[in-house]
């Protein structure tokens, strides 16, 4: 079939299937501007922790990834729960030229039903689910104690097949397509 043969249809689904790695490509290149920017976070917090927060990450980390054609949605999901103390949230990152998603999702247990604890979960969940899709800096004060050793070993490992396969995605030796969704 020629291309003046082609339907309108068939032309744009061809055009989109060039397409199914651009938004790692281009999730990489957020990251870097990310780093490039924002690593150096300061000690915040009660515990003067080197993480950002929640409104750092709105100033500094979302008009990066908006520059890079992405969009946020923050979900509060813990209607379909049960369980008042359980609450669950979810973070999808939108490629919006080939509408691609990427969603993570955390579950979060509280102490109390209270208003005040449900919107701390709300901001942690938000930070914590930022730093998953764009590995954002986190420094937890007591991550050595709530990790085995082997436990940490397995996450330096994953981190580092990440990175290289966003490397390999940057240099477009990649056949992985579609997004993701991971749920912690």
């Amino acid at each position: 079939m020629k291309q003046s043969e082609k339907s309108e249809a068939v032309k744009h689904l061809e055009k989109k299937a060039d397409r199914h790695n651009e938004h790692l490509q281009k999730l990489w290149v957020a990251r870097k501007q990310i780093n490039d920017k924002i690593m150096k976070a300061e000690g915040t917090g009660a515990f003067n922790n080197k993480y950002l927060t929640i409104h750092q990450i709105w100033k500094d980390v979302e008009p990066i990834l908006m520059e890079n054609g992405f969009l946020t949605l923050f979900n509060d999901l813990s209607q379909a729960i049960e369980d008042p103390k359980k609450c669950l949230f979810s973070l999808e990152l939108v490629y919006v030229p080939t509408n691609t998603t990427i969603e993570k999702r955390i579950r979060l247990d509280l102490e109390r039903a209270t208003c005040m604890a449900v919107k701390s979960a709300v901001t942690y969940a938000q930070r914590i689910l930022y730093s998953f899709i764009v590995s954002l800096p986190q420094e937890d004060d007591d991550a050595e104690k709530t990790m085995s050793p082997q436990e940490l070993q397995r996450a330096i490992k994953v981190k580092e097949k990440e990175l290289n396969n966003l490397k390999q995605l940057a240099q477009g030796k990649s056949d992985s397509k579609g997004g993701s969704n991971d749920e912690f």
